[in-house]
């Protein structure tokens, strides 16, 4: 791939001409994936390409890394965005404290935690939510109060115990506005695998 066809594939053909130190933080990123793919690499590895970018350009970004997928570039792709791990990656190796502790596709992963569900509760104002009081119920995991008032609530499938969940916030005069049960993401896995405590 020449450097013209390489810059024509991350958008970058009508700056051909421009210095590097006029771009934005999106521009240098997608010149430096043109910079990378210009000599056609079988495999290229990806260190958080996505950090601290526009929107705009970290969609295109995306759209590019899946094209080279698909064109036969294999892709090592490091991240901490889990959406975006999940929406380009075929095989996914979850790393703690430099050591691989959980690898596979997405449903393998996704398998580790079966036995939780997570269910996502909106009401009229969070601050009401006595989270200590929902967390002695039995089989909650983990109560979290989110944007949008919205309480997220995870437990073990094998325990039902939405009845007791409502009854709570009646009680604690909480109105729920609207309520359903989330599909386990990569981030349920890797916040269950690493733990949720905040790290230095």
């Amino acid at each position: 791939m020449a450097a013209e066809t390489a810059l024509e594939f991350v958008g970058l053909a009508d700056k051909r001409k421009d210095k590097p130190g006029t771009f934005s933080g999106g521009m240098k990123r997608r010149l430096n994936i043109a910079c990378a793919i210009a000599h056609k690499p079988a495999l290229i590895i990806m260190d958080e390409p996505t950090v601290g970018i526009d929107p705009q350009s970290r969609n295109y970004i995306l759209k590019s890394i899946k094209k080279l997928n698909t064109s036969g570039c294999t892709i090592i792709y490091t991240s901490h965005y889990m959406e975006e791990v999940e929406e380009l990656c075929d095989y996914i190796a979850i790393i703690d404290h430099g050591k691989v502790i959980a690898e596979g596709t997405k449903e393998q992963l996704v398998s580790l935690v079966s036995d939780m569900k997570e269910m996502r509760i909106v009401v009229d104002d969070v601050q009401k939510i006595n989270i200590e009081e929902l967390q002695e119920i039995s089989g909650i995991q983990l109560v979290e109060l989110m944007a949008g008032n919205t309480v997220k609530i995870t437990s073990n499938s094998e325990v039902n115990n939405l009845n007791k969940v409502l009854e709570t916030l009646i009680r604690q005069s909480v109105e729920v506005i609207e309520m359903n049960q989330q599909t386990l993401n990569l981030e349920t896995v890797f916040l269950n695998l690493t733990g949720r405590k905040l790290r230095d």
